[in-house]
C-alpha cells in the first residue's frame, strides 16, 4: 500500500511456517523433535490432534507459524530427520516500515471454518490467510492474488519423486495488486503523535476528491505486532486484555456529540428555509430562554450577534433560536412533519447513515426522528423544547469523527461531497469494481450551502 507521495507504508516480507501432515508421520523421535521446537510431548500431541480435527490427517496444516530465526535454523538443519510428515513452507507476511496507520490497514489472519463457509468457491482452503480488518478486509479480492499449484509424484512411502507430466499441470501463483491511497503517511504519524496518551480521533479529507489524508484513532498500536512469531500473544493483548481498546477504530466506529461544528449545519438549514438571513440578529443574555419555564440553556458570551459573528463566537442562544424558527415554521402542520423536514437536511449532509467509506465497521450515528419521541413521550406530547439541545450539537444527535470531517467537505464544496475513501486506485485497474462508488459525488438537491458561503464572505444577500 502506497501513500499519496508514493511511499510504501505496507510491504511484504517472507516468514517460514512448519507444516505437518499427520498421516505421513513415520518413526518420529518425538523427544528430540520437541526439544528442537521447545515444547513438551503433551503440546506436541495437542497440536497434532488440532491439525486432524481442523484439516484431517491427510492434508497439511500449520504446526507452528512464523518460526523465529533461531528455531527455523535448527529445524532446517534437522529437517531430513522429519521429512515424513513435516516440511517448511515460505509465506509472505506484512511489514510496516512507518509503524503507523494500524486502524487503517487492518491485519491478516488465518481463515477459520466460518470464513470458509462464507467464501465458498472463492479459492480459500484451510491454512490460508485473509484480510480480517481495515483495508486488508475491504480490498481482499484485489490483494489476495491467485493461488499457484504443483502436481507432484510420490512413491509408496510418500516421498516426492518429481513433477507430474514435467510440470505441465502446474499453475504459477499470481501476486495480488498494489493499492495507491490518499493517505499522507507523514501526516498520519504526526496525528498519532499528537494523540498519544489521548482518546479520540483525527480525520482529514481532501474535499476535491473525498480522499482521506489521515485517519487517526487513539489509542493505537504498532501494526507490526500482528505479524510474525508473537502474533498470537499480541492478538490476545490488544483485542482482549487491553481496556484501552487499541484495535477499535474510533474514526468510523465511535459516535460522539458533534458540538459546535453542528451549528454551521443549523445555519444552512435556517438560511435555506428562509427563517433567517445573514443579517438576522439575536440578543444573548447568557442563556437561551425560548422554552418558557424550562431550565435555561447557558451560553458563554453574552451579546448581540448576526450569523457570521454567531459562528465566530459559537453562540448557543443564536442557533437555538435558528432551529426553533425552523421547527416551529407555520408551514409545517405538526411537530412530526417539521422534524422530518429537518431530518432530511441532516441526511443530505451525510449524517444519520453510513457514508460508505472503504473501512469496515462504520457506524451511522444518530439523528433524532419523530418515531423515537413518539415511543418515549407519545404522539403529540413533544415539541422543539423536548430536544432543544440538538440545536447546538448535544442531546440526541451523535456522529462519527468521519462524518464531522465530511460535513466540512460538503461546505467547502458548496453543496456536495464525494464518499470519503482511502484507496484512490488499484494496480492494473479496478477489476472487481471496488472503487466505482467513490467517483460519484453526492449532492443535496436543495443545495443550501451557497447561502452560508456567501454569508461567510461578508457579502450582502
Amino acid at each position: 500500500m502506497f501513500d499519496r507521495k508514493n511511499q510504501a507504508y505496507v510491504n511484504n516480507t517472507l516468514t517460514h511456517d512448519l507444516m505437518v501432515t499427520p498421516a505421513q508421520i513415520r518413526s518420529l523421535d518425538t523427544t528430540f523433535f520437541c526439544s528442537l521446537m521447545e515444547i513438551d510431548t503433551a503440546e506436541f500431541r495437542e497440536r497434532i490432534i488440532t491439525a486432524i480435527i481442523k484439516n484431517s490427517s491427510q492434508k497439511p496444516s500449520v504446526f507452528e507459524a512464523s518460526l523465529p530465526p533461531a528455531k527455523y535454523a535448527r529445524i532446517e538443519e534437522n529437517l531430513w530427520r522429519f521429512q515424513n510428515g513435516f516440511y517448511i513452507q515460505d509465506r509472505p507476511i506484512r511489514s510496516y516500515p512507518f509503524k503507523s496507520g494500524a486502524n487503517i490497514v487492518g491485519f491478516l489472519g488465518e481463515v477459520d471454518s466460518n470464513y470458509l463457509k462464507r467464501h465458498t468457491g472463492e479459492g480459500y482452503v484451510s491454512g490460508d490467510y485473509a484480510g480480517l480488518a481495515g483495508l486488508e478486509s475491504s480490498y481482499e479480492k484485489a490483494l489476495m492474488g491467485e493461488r499457484g499449484s504443483e502436481v507432484l509424484i510420490r512413491d509408496k512411502f510418500g516421498r516426492i519423486q518429481g513433477p507430474y507430466e514435467n510440470g505441465e499441470l502446474d499453475k504459477k501463483a499470481v501476486a495480488g495488486k498494489n493499492l495507491y491511497t490518499s493517505i499522507d503517511i507523514d501526516l498520519q504519524m504526526e496525528g498519532e503523535k499528537l494523540m498519544h496518551n489521548k482518546v479520540g480521533s483525527i480525520v482529514a479529507i481532501d474535499p476535491k476528491t473525498g480522499g482521506i489524508l489521515c485517519m487517526v484513532s487513539s489509542p493505537t498500536y504498532d501494526p507490526n505486532y500482528l505479524t510474525g512469531a508473537d502474533r498470537s500473544r499480541h492478538v490476545n493483548e490488544l483485542m482482549y486484555n487491553d481496556p484501552r481498546l487499541p484495535t477499535f477504530n474510533r474514526a468510523v466506529s465511535a459516535t460522539y456529540s458533534p458540538g459546535s461544528t453542528f451549528k454551521t449545519l443549523q445555519a444552512l438549514v435556517g438560511l435555506h428555509e428562509g427563517v433567517i438571513t445573514p443579517t438576522t440578529t439575536f440578543g444573548c443574555s447568557g442563556a437561551f430562554y425560548g422554552c418558557g419555564g424550562g431550565k435555561p440553556m447557558k451560553c458563554l458570551d453574552p451579546g448581540t450577534y448576526y450569523l457570521k459573528t454567531a459562528i465566530t463566537f459559537s453562540c448557543n442562544t443564536y442557533f437555538a433560536n435558528v432551529m426553533q424558527r425552523v421547527i416551529m415554521n407555520p408551514k409545517f402542520p405538526d411537530a412530526d412533519s417539521a422534524l422530518r423536514s429537518w431530518d432530511n437536511y441532516m441526511y443530505g449532509f451525510g449524517l444519520g447513515h453510513k457514508l460508505g467509506v472503504d473501512i469496515p465497521s462504520e457506524q451511522k450515528g444518530n439523528i433524532p426522528v419523530p418515531a423515537a419521541f413518539n415511543k418515549i413521550y407519545g404522539a403529540g406530547h413533544w415539541n422543539f423544547c423536548t430536544y432543544r439541545s440538538v440545536s447546538i450539537g448535544q442531546g440526541e444527535v451523535n456522529v462519527t469523527p468521519l462524518q464531522v470531517a465530511n460535513e466540512m467537505a460538503y461546505i467547502a464544496n458548496k453543496g456536495f461531497y464525494y464518499i470519503p475513501h482511502i484507496v484512490d486506485s488499484i494496480e492494473g485497474g479496478d477489476e472487481f469494481g471496488l472503487l466505482e462508488r467513490f467517483k460519484r459525488r453526492t449532492a443535496f438537491s436543495k443545495s443550501p450551502t451557497v447561502c452560508l458561503n456567501t454569508c461567510m464572505k461578508g457579502c450582502e444577500v
